[in-house]
């Protein structure tokens, strides 16, 4: 692998149909992470730089992860992280504490059962390398919801054909 994560956001679905989806922050809360390195502008520059290369990320499918529900990981990378981003996000998920992170993930517990307040994180996002992770249809409203932010950046939304046929390499691992 050619990185290894330190700052991953860890993230919550709000229970929103698709047509109320009106960007990142209607669809996504943000988890407190207590550390100054997830302020003073990390989120939006994460999410300026995803919105940038939006026409190059690449969603993967990772069947042999799976949550305690049954469903199937699936992770947004940049193109070129593509295969370092399925060994790292694997790893995460199946290895208890398998890097040094700046705060906890609870990744190893969605795959292996943990507490309430662990199971609450249903998205993860590694903001130093543009890497986004979760399960399911979530991964279909994640998109929606960043070619909404990109569209208000005034930027190419490279999202958009999501909607209505897949422009992204939907890979079996």
């Amino acid at each position: 692998m050619t990185f290894n994560p330190y700052l991953v956001q860890r993230c919550s679905f709000r229970k929103i149909s698709d047509e109320q989806i009106e960007g990142f922050d209607s669809l996504l809360s943000l988890d407190y992470m207590g550390s100054a390195e997830f302020e003073f502008g990390t989120i939006p520059e994460a999410l300026h730089r995803i919105c940038e290369q939006s026409a190059t990320m690449v969603v993967t499918r990772v069947p042999k992860v799976k949550n305690l529900d049954g469903w199937p990981l699936f992770i947004l990378s940049p193109r070129a992280l593509t295969e370092d981003a399925e060994g790292v996000v694997t790893n995460l998920f199946t290895k208890k504490n398998p890097y040094r992170l700046k705060e906890a993930t609870y990744c190893y517990e969605h795959t292996h059962g943990g507490s309430e307040y662990m199971m609450r994180t249903d998205m993860w996002w590694d903001v130093e390398h543009d890497w986004m992770a979760c399960f399911g249809d979530n991964m279909r409203r994640l998109v929606i919801g960043l070619g909404k932010v990109c569209v208000k950046k005034g930027m190419v939304n490279g999202f958009q054909a999501m909607e209505k046929e897949p422009v992204f390499t939907i890979r079996e691992v």
